[in-house]
This record gives C-alpha cells, structure tokens and sequence, in this order.
C-alpha cells in the first residue's frame, strides 16, 4: 500500500479508536454503571446493577464491576454488553465502561480463546472489551503461544475495515504490554502488517506506551517504562522505526512530553516542521495538543465548550491549517461525547465552523469520521 494513504487524512480517520482514547486523552466514555440490590437480582436487570455498584463503592469501581460483569457472562458472552447497557441506564455519575470492560475481557481471556471472544466484537464503550481481549492475551499467554497466535488474530475481520483497524490498534496496546522495556523495538514490529495497518498497530504501541491508552490496563496494571521526551529524542525516535509506523509516533509525539507543561502545542509546532513526509499527520497531533495541552482542562457546559474549541481552532497554523483542525475537531469530538448517556449524541463540532470555509469544515469533519464509523456501526 502507498505511503501517502498513511499520511494526512488516515492519521486521525484511523484512530482509534484511538485516541480511544477516552482518556487520550485522560477520560473514557461516561456511559454509566452498576448499583442495586434486592436478593439475587437477575442481570443485566437495573437491580442488578444498583447491587454491582453498591457492592464496588469502596473499591477500584472500573476493576471491580469489570470482574463482576464476567463472572455474570461465561455462559453468554453477549450478556457482557447488556451489563454494561443496563449501566448506563442505572448510573448516578461518570462510569468508566471502557476500564471495566478491559477488566472483563481479562478475566475472560484466562478461561476462552481470544479468537473466540473477539467473535462476539461490539463497539460499546469505545472498544474496552475487543481491546481488553487482547491486552489480557498479552498479559497471560506463555510466550510460545503469544507469538504463535498474535500476529494472526485480527484475520477474522479481514473483511471489515473498521473491526480489522480496531483489532489491530488492539494488537498494538498486547505489544507493548507484552514487551515493556522497548518502545523503538515494539514499534517497529508493527511493520509486519505493512502499510495502513503498520499504522494502526503503531496507535496503539505508542498509546499505552504513554498511558494514554484510555486508560488501558497497560496505565493501571503494568509498569510500562514510559520516559518522558525532549522534542530531539521525539523526532529522533519518529525518524528510527520503519515508514509504515512513523506517522503513529508522529501523531502520538505530543503525549511524549511533560504532560503538566503548558507549551506543548509550541514544542509540536516546531517539531512538525521535521517531521518531513509526515507533516500531515504531526500537525494533526498539534490540533490534539492545542485541545488536551493548552493549559485549561476542556469544559462540559455547551455555551463554554463552543467558546473554548473556537478560541482552539484560531491557534492552528495557517500551512497546515486543516490538518490541525482535523486533529482538533476529534479530540473535541470525544471530550463533548464523553458527557453525553448515548454515542448517538455525540455532536458536530466542525458546526463551530463558519460554513463558508469549506475546506476548513472538510478538514474538520475528518476528525469527527471515527465517531460517525462508530455510530453506523452501533445502530
């Protein structure tokens, strides 16, 4: 596959599922959770939910109801997804979904083939469990059966895109949990997919590496040896793995840096001009700093979000404009989705946009296809 169909457009496009990141950027999809209690209420009933809730209030809530979804679906898979349904109908504040259902697939993974999981794919709070799956192969395969089986999980989605580049961000997140000490050696073993692939794998290597991951269980339980970049040890680290990977460092390269600092966007600015062929995608990376790295956590009223994303859109540079407003409008996509009950909710944030700027509004709504895949995949 061309080079150039990695570059610009795929770079957010592809995400991830990425930057599923949910906590990408630091906090998940808020879909709800378990509480209630009479005598052994039936799941996924709210009573049962209401009972998983009170049972979890002192503990890890994410680790706790996630163990206490699986033991309720060993006998039917599927039921891990109306679990986490009747959560978001019984939650009475933010409910990490996409941790617990990386906790449930965990537990799931120690008793079933990950193929056979992975059938039951549903992209129901951002991809926790398919993701889950993986991680969990990761963390308790011997290692002559991880490397059998690994680099061949994804080809029961080779037919749908949108699971296969799922799978793959996937596969990426087992690696690095697999392998922690390297980040340059796990990425560059992406390339054994090639191309677009190499890409999406790369996502998910260099987002649990900076425990962006949603958080994954590679931020909680792992120990991953994250050491934090100056912009030459980033652009020396994007230059030394294989083309079909680097645009994934290039777009990540924003999270390599003190996270506390407020002059991320400046430091992207100036490393995308090094960037060379992957300038596309590094000054999509720009956009999601100026949204997470600004120096102001992103509201959750209406009327200041708009003010806030605007305030955003007015700081890409010119040159490359619509790629930083393509990297822009995802993360305000997500954050804004992430306080709504319902992925059908999520909102246009490209509609900020004076829509005599068509390209402007193009290049925005990039950034907003992900969630859009999603929504057509859920409906």
């Amino acid at each position: 596959m061309a080079l150039s169909a990695v570059k610009g457009t795929v770079g957010i496009m592809r995400l991830k599922i990425i930057f599923g990141v949910s906590a990408l950027i630091m906090s998940t999809a808020t879909l709800a959770v378990f509480m209630s209690l009479p005598k052994d209420p039936t799941p996924p009933s709210q009573k049962w939910a209401e009972s998983v809730l009170r049972d979890c209030r002192n503990e890890d809530l994410s680790k706790c109801t996630g163990i206490k979804i699986a033991k309720v679906s060993k006998k039917d898979i599927p039921m891990v997804f109306k679990a986490a349904s009747a959560l978001a109908a019984s939650a009475p504040g933010a409910y990490d979904c996409h941790t617990a259902l990386h906790y449930t697939a965990l537990e799931l993974v120690k008793e079933f083939d990950p193929e056979y999981l992975l059938k039951f794919y549903d992209p129901a709070c951002l991809d926790g469990f398919s993701h889950g799956v993986l991680e969990g192969f990761a963390l308790t395969a011997k290692e002559t059966v991880f490397e059998e089986k690994i680099w061949g999980l994804c080809s029961i989605f080779e037919k749908d895109s949108l699971k296969r580049d799922t799978c793959l961000h996937g596969i990426g997140h087992a690696l690095m949990l697999r392998y922690p000490d390297s980040i340059k050696s796990v990425a560059t073993s992406c390339d054994f997919f090639k191309g677009t692939d190499a890409y999406v794998c790369g996502q998910g290597v260099f987002m649990s590496y900076t425990n962006e991951g949603g958080p994954s269980l590679s931020g909680r339980d792992v120990n991953i040896s994250l050491t934090r970049l100056d912009s030459k040890e980033a652009e020396s680290l994007c230059k030394s793995i294989p083309a079909s990977v680097a645009p994934a460092c290039w777009d990540a390269a924003w999270l390599f840096f003190d996270p506390v600092s407020t002059d991320v966007p400046k430091i992207m600015e100036n490393l995308c001009k090094t960037s060379g062929d992957f300038k596309d995608v590094c000054y999509q990376g720009l956009g999601l700093s100026l949204f997470f790295r600004s120096g102001s956590e992103p509201p959750s009223d209406p009327e200041t979000f708009k003010s806030f994303v605007s305030s955003k859109f007015s700081l890409c540079p010119i040159e490359y404009q619509g790629s930083c407003y393509t990297g822009l409008s995802y993360a305000g996509t997500l954050w804004w989705g992430s306080f709504q009950d319902s992925i059908e909710s999520y909102p246009s944030v490209c509609g900020l946009i004076d829509p005599d700027s068509k390209d402007l509004v193009d290049a925005c709504t990039k950034g907003e296809s992900r969630i859009n895949l999603e929504k057509d995949l859920a409906s």
